[in-house]
């Protein structure tokens, strides 16, 4: 159920229950997806149109006309779920067995929500290269390569070095699609609170993939007074040297006045608090250092720092969490938006147009729109859609995570 404006805060998911794991296991009993047949045979001739001889036709075609292949294959409605099982949610690095019932999870969203393939994708590796390389060779069957549930900042190399490489949208959802998501919601609560959007302080607590892209998709959005800080509290980047240029260019954008390392000072006078991570003890006692009416999103699934709950008793004028601000939000018209555009890669338009539609689909009365909205979903699309082919005239791009 979508946050409404009647209430200050969304609760959190209740312990499941020894009944409600059963149901849980028995959706999942032989996984949640599988290929189907769009063609039914019944006789001889079926087969012949479909496999030997007549399929040939098709292979001399394409062949000779390999442009045409999304019409005439699945490649330009199928996206690569790829993951290595290395940052799953707010479970850690449980590896790629552990993590496909979220990469199945994710494909029956695409099927469901804007009638796309997605196939999870399962590589043993935690090296940047040999993923891109996996990538790589297999890229020829896709029309797009979504990157999941994939740690920092080893996340931003592959995205970095496919993009580069390929050229097919390459989008890493835990980070931008995230991005576009907290993007919208701020905007409808900032509404909410009577605060100007982009005077907002922020304060985003967690500087994996996910935080990190908040930050700077905020940035281009035209906030200026964004905070970084570590799960445990402690600014970032501080002292610690950056190898990654993602994170080096995302370190230039944050605590512009240099403010303190601990947490206490970090939240102080803050509007929001944006936290991406699990881990890290903010108590009631910090939340009251915030400036009046702040906003809280705790995104981190399936366990958030803190819960609505704690947070509506501490004073937050709106507490949603990662149920309510999730990247399904966003990452389905994305990519239904791009592939329809044909675009070869994602960039920072395609993402504020993303945010905007979701804002304009939202419901009056609400901070956030009904996530399973088939509407939402394609009004997402088509906004992406459309900024892409006013790009697709060959001008510069600022492609997404440089």
């Amino acid at each position: 159920m979508a946050a409404t404006m009647t209430t200050q805060a969304v609760n959190a998911c209740p312990r499941t229950t020894d009944a409600a794991r059963r149901r849980i296991f028995k959706a999942h009993c032989g996984g949640v997806i599988e290929v189907r047949s769009r063609v039914r045979l019944k006789t001889s001739r079926d087969l012949r149109k479909v496999y030997t001889p007549g399929v040939a036709e098709v292979c001399r075609q394409l062949q000779n006309h390999p442009e045409e292949a999304g019409q005439y294959t699945w490649r330009d409605t199928t996206v690569a779920i790829v993951t290595n099982g290395s940052a799953v949610m707010s479970l850690g690095a449980i590896g790629t067995k552990a993590s496909l019932p979220v990469m199945e999870a994710k494909a029956v969203l695409f099927r469901e929500l804007v009638e796309l393939n997605g196939v999870p994708i399962l590589i043993e590796s935690r090296e940047p290269e040999t993923v891109v390389k996996v990538v790589e060779q297999i890229a020829a069957s896709f029309g797009a390569v979504m990157l999941e549930d994939i740690e920092s900042p080893a996340c931003f190399e592959i995205e970095r070095t496919l993009q580069e490489r390929l050229q097919i949208p390459i989008l890493h959802a835990d980070q931008h699609a995230t991005a576009v998501a907290v993007l919208a919601v701020l905007k409808k609560t900032a509404a909410f609170v009577q605060k100007p959007y982009r005077q907002l302080k922020v304060l985003i607590h967690g500087s994996g993939a996910s935080g990190l892209a908040v930050a700077r998709l905020l940035h281009v959005d035209g906030l200026r007074d964004i905070v970084v800080c570590r799960a445990d509290g402690t600014r970032w980047p501080g002292s610690a040297s950056l190898s990654d240029a993602t994170e080096k260019t995302i370190a230039g954008l944050v605590n512009p006045d240099g403010v303190g390392a601990r947490l206490e000072d970090l939240l102080n006078a803050r509007d929001v608090l944006i936290s991406t991570s699990s881990r890290c003890q903010i108590t009631a006692t910090h939340i009251t250092m915030m400036a009046r009416r702040p906003i809280a999103l705790v995104i981190a699934n399936p366990d958030p720092a803190l819960t609505t709950d704690e947070l509506d008793a501490a004073g937050c004028a709106v507490a949603l969490d990662g149920t309510a601000v999730n990247n399904l939000l966003a990452f389905p018209g994305l990519f239904r938006g791009a592939l329809h555009a044909q675009a070869a890669q994602f960039d920072d338009e395609m993402l504020l147009a993303a945010a905007e539609a979701i804002v304009q689909a939202t419901p009056n009365g609400q901070f956030v729109p009904d996530s399973l909205d088939r509407q939402l979903h394609s009004f997402v699309a088509h906004a992406v859609s459309e900024r892409a082919l006013l790009i697709a005239d060959g001008q510069a791009k600022r492609h997404v995570g440089r």
